[in-house]
């Protein structure tokens, strides 16, 4: 049988659609009469993952690969045949094999979006398929797998909350690498950080959690910029005579409700069910 006359069914080989027994029976006997032609066997090969039988395509590409263990036409018709089995683990030691020796193998950047995909790395495989598509923006296979990707990633949880002994551990960890001696009392929801002798400064864990959790620069950014503040702070020079704190200090009316996220601080009944608090306004730490 002539390429001429074979030329339909390598179309529909293409294009992913199956083949009927006799239709494949025709390309066994193509690659039989063409020993060593690499184009023909991958062309059968194809055909029977899409024709649901990767397991007989499987041992014609292991001799392929044998012989020819770089090739990525092999490796990356191997990793078809072993997705198809649901063997994805070897499959995508095929693709990254490819793309170790051609990074913008677009056949393999595509089957490995796909891996990744299906293995819940949407954002892994997102970076992919952009790679096929910067290649060739009119890829619609990978448009609409990138489209899934980044869909998923759009619908993936956040990172977990910081518990409050984890954030305490956290600011406690940073002081000490700043050079500031710190203790922690989770019961009473105190952290005491000694700025100098006889003068430490004791902090509420609660609140300062609390304000951790809702700032958008992340708890990271917000524990380097307390542990900043506090080590400008420690200098003597920055800590003022005791009557100029007497001086900041002055009452605020807050509901009761408040102490269960400033957490223990100086405080007095006032009319209507609310609390006095007594607070200390300091441009460096806090302002009210």
């Amino acid at each position: 049988m002539n390429e001429r006359t074979l030329e339909p069914l390598v179309a529909r080989v293409e294009a992913g659609a199956p083949l009927s027994p006799r239709e494949l029976e025709q390309l066994e006997l193509a690659v039989q009469a063409r020993p060593g032609n690499l184009d023909w066997l991958l062309c059968l090969a194809h055909a029977l993952v899409n024709s649901e039988r990767a397991a007989q395509a499987l041992p014609l590409l292991e001799r392929a690969a044998a012989s020819r263990p770089d090739e990525p036409l092999i490796l990356t018709a191997r990793a078809r045949a072993l997705s198809a089995l649901e063997r994805y683990a070897e499959a995508e030691r095929d693709l990254r094999t490819t793309l170790a020796k051609s990074p913008g193998h677009a056949d393999a950047l595509r089957a490995l979006g796909l891996l990744r995909l299906r293995a819940g790395a949407p954002r892994e495989a997102a970076e992919l398929l952009r790679g096929v598509l910067a290649a060739d923006p009119l890829d619609e296979t990978a448009r609409a797998v990138l489209a899934e990707a980044e869909a998923a990633t759009d619908a993936e949880p956040g990172p977990p909350a910081l518990s409050k002994s984890d954030f305490a551990r956290e600011l406690q960890t940073s002081l000490t690498e700043c050079g500031l001696k710190s203790r922690v009392d989770l019961e009473a929801s105190l952290i005491v950080v000694a700025l100098a002798p006889r003068r430490e400064v004791r902090l509420s864990v609660t609140a300062l959690w609390a304000s951790a959790q809702s700032e958008r620069r992340g708890h990271a950014w917000f524990i380097e910029d307390l542990v900043g503040r506090l080590t400008r702070m420690k200098a003597t020079d920055r800590v003022p005579p005791f009557e100029q704190v007497r001086e900041r200090i002055f009452p605020a009316l807050r509901p009761k409700s408040f102490l269960a996220r400033a957490g223990p601080v100086l405080q007095s009944e006032a009319p209507a069910g609310l609390l006095w608090l007594f607070a200390l306004d300091h441009p460096d730490f806090v302002s009210y």
